[in-house]
């Protein structure tokens, strides 16, 4: 199972939660808001990163040859 979407997901939940609140003028607006920016960057902050760890090409993109290569493409193999 991939779960490369489901960060995605909750914060799109959470932004209609959000945005409903917002439109509605209900009590506890701010405290929706604020965890909708904190949930939507800590997805963001980990998509980036597991793309830049497990990302193809990462070590194949450095000057000098890489300690190991996973590439499929790598000239260094």
């Amino acid at each position: 199972m991939h779960t490369a979407g489901l960060g995605d997901i909750a914060v799109g939940v959470l932004a209609l939660s959000a945005l409903l609140a917002v439109d509605r003028r209900m009590a506890g607006w701010q405290g929706k808001v604020r965890m909708l920016v904190c949930v939507g960057l800590l997805d963001f902050a980990g998509a980036f990163g597991t793309a830049i760890v497990s990302g193809e090409g990462v070590s194949c993109g450095w000057p000098g040859k890489p300690r190991r290569c996973r590439c499929s493409n790598c000239h260094w193999r």
